[in-house]
C-alpha cells in the first residue's frame, strides 16, 4: 500500500479500514474512493469503477469520515465546506454531498452528509517534460517561457501537467505564482503545499481565479502565472490582462478539440498578438496526460 493511500486510510473508521485496504491492494492507479450512505464503497482505478459490494458504508460511517476529515471541528472548515470540498493532509481533495443550507442564493453550509468522494492526489514528476521543451525558449542569460493553454475533457491530466510545469518553471529560476482556487495544483494543507511546485513558487490557495490573478499580479510580480480551468468571463478577462502585461500564463480549459476553443467567441481575447503562444491538447488515449497535439500560435510580442 503506497504512502498516499495510507494517508487516506487514516480517516476511515476501523470497521471499514481493514476490508477496504485488503480490497484496494489488488487495484492499480487508484484515483477516487467514494463513500455513500447505505451503499457499497466504489473505487475508480485504472479508468474503471470497481464497486465493492461486500463493504457497505452506513450513515454513521460517512459521518465519522466527515468528522475525521474536519479534524472534529466543522466550524474550522466551514469556508471549505461551503465550497463543497476539503483538502486533507497529503493534498487529497474530499468532495462532499448532503443537505445544502442556503441564504439569498448563497450556500452557507452543507449538513447531513450523505456522500464523500476522496480524490487521491497524483503528483507525476516529469509529466510535463515534453511540453516544457516546446514552451521554454533558451536565451543568452535566461529561459523565456511562452504562454500556453492546455485543453482537454475532464480527467485527462490538465492539473497534473500544470503542477509539473510550475515545478519546472521554478527550476528555471522564474518567480512563479499559482492561483489554486480548489487546492488541486499545490494541494495546500494548512497553507503548506503538499505537492512539489518548486522553491520559487508562491501559492494563493482558495482564492477565486479572477480576483486571485489580480492580487498576485499586483503583489507578487510573477514571471509565470498559473491557473486551472478558465470558466467565467471574469476569468477570461483576468487572463487577458495578464497576457497583455507581458506575464507568461499557463492555464487550462475544458474542451474536446482545439477548434472548440479557437472558434468560441468567448475565448477570442485570449488569442492574437498578445495572447497564448501555444495550445496543448490532452486526452486519455494512452492514459491520463496523453499529449495529442502541441500547436504553435502567433508568438506574443
Amino acid at each position: 500500500m503506497n504512502t498516499r493511500i495510507s494517508q487516506i486510510l487514516e480517516y476511515i473508521p476501523l470497521t471499514l479500514r481493514g476490508k477496504l485496504q485488503t480490497t484496494m491492494n489488488g487495484l492499480q492507479n487508484i484515483e477516487e474512493i467514494r463513500f455513500r450512505a447505505d451503499k457499497p464503497i466504489s473505487v475508480f482505478a485504472s479508468g474503471k469503477i470497481a464497486r465493492i459490494n461486500e463493504i457497505i458504508s452506513s450513515p454513521q460511517d460517512v459521518k465519522a469520515i466527515f468528522n475525521a476529515i474536519c479534524e472534529h471541528s466543522i466550524y474550522a472548515y466551514l469556508e471549505e465546506i461551503k465550497q463543497g470540498f476539503i483538502t486533507i493532509k497529503g493534498g487529497h481533495r474530499v468532495g462532499i454531498c448532503g443537505r445544502v443550507v442556503a441564504c439569498d442564493g448563497n450556500i452557507e453550509n452543507i449538513k447531513d452528509i450523505s456522500g464523500i468522494n476522496i480524490r487521491v492526489a497524483r503528483e507525476v514528476i516529469g509529466s510535463a517534460d515534453k511540453i516544457i521543451k516546446e514552451i521554454a525558449e533558451p536565451g543568452f542569460d535566461e529561459v523565456r517561457i511562452h504562454s500556453t493553454l492546455i485543453i482537454s475533457p475532464p480527467q485527462c491530466g490538465k492539473t497534473t501537467m500544470l503542477r509539473d510545469l510550475a515545478r519546472q518553471c521554478s527550476n528555471f529560476d522564474k518567480n512563479v505564482s499559482i492561483v489554486d482556487c480548489r487546492g488541486e495544483i499545490a494541494a495546500c494543507y494548512h497553507g503548506i503545499p503538499q505537492n512539489d511546485v518548486g522553491s520559487n513558487t508562491d501559492v494563493l490557495d482558495g482564492a477565486p481565479k479572477a480576483e486571485g490573478m489580480m492580487m498576485l499580479l499586483r503583489a507578487m510580480a510573477p514571471q509565470v502565472l498559473i491557473t486551472d480551468e478558465i470558466v467565467t468571463d471574469c476569468d477570461i478577462s483576468a487572463v487577458s490582462q495578464a497576457l497583455s502585461g507581458g506575464v507568461a500564463v499557463l492555464a487550462s480549459v475544458h474542451g474536446a478539440t482545439i477548434e472548440d476553443i479557437l472558434e468560441n467567441e468567448r475565448y477570442l481575447p485570449l488569442f492574437g498578438k498578445c495572447g497564448f503562444s501555444n495550445i496543448v491538447l490532452l486526452s486519455r488515449e494512452n492514459g491520463a496526460g496523453t499529449i495529442e497535439e502541441v500547436r504553435k500560435l502567433c508568438l506574443s510580442e
